[in-house]
């Protein structure tokens, strides 16, 4: 989406390198002395990735100064267990609400392989309250229409 970096390439696989670590003192004879130490490194990068339930939320129309509002869900194909945390919304009108168990636990969620969706929480669009190249936020006032022929109060 908007202002998200470029799409990472998966890293699958193993790999392993040397990390080398020297030290130079001078002998009590006033050589130079220089040791070196070599740590072997391996890893794996495991494959797999977080899955956002729906992909796309797309909200319907709402009146200025109301609220829409729709669930997130995650889940993952890692085959171990993933902590998630949600960052936040690059704009002023969008607003995440971490669901009562994740904001408990520090707005983290932890999704298990194989379990079903996670429920993050809602995101919530409000129009009227600005965004990226948007004006000043405006605000509204919205009245229940009388019905026809009903004297209305003045």
């Amino acid at each position: 989406g908007p202002g998200a970096g470029p799409a990472l390439q998966p890293l699958d696989g193993s790999a392993a390198a040397r990390l080398t670590v020297k030290h130079s003192r001078r002998a009590a004879s006033g050589a130079g002395l220089e040791e070196h130490w070599a740590l072997p490194l391996a890893w794996e990068v495991i494959s797999g990735r977080l899955v956002l339930s729906p992909p796309t939320l797309t909200f319907p129309p709402v009146f200025p100064g109301a609220a829409a509002r729709a669930p997130v869900f995650v889940e993952t194909t890692f085959p171990v267990r993933a902590a998630v945390a949600v960052a936040g919304c690059d704009d002023s009108r969008c607003r995440f609400e971490a669901a009562p168990e994740v904001a408990a636990n520090g707005s983290k969620v932890v999704v298990h392989p194989g379990d079903p969706p996670a429920f993050l929480g809602h995101v919530s669009v409000e129009p009227a309250r600005g965004g990226p190249g948007a004006g000043p936020a405006a605000s509204y006032t919205l009245r229940r229409a009388r019905p026809q022929g009903l004297p209305g109060r003045r």
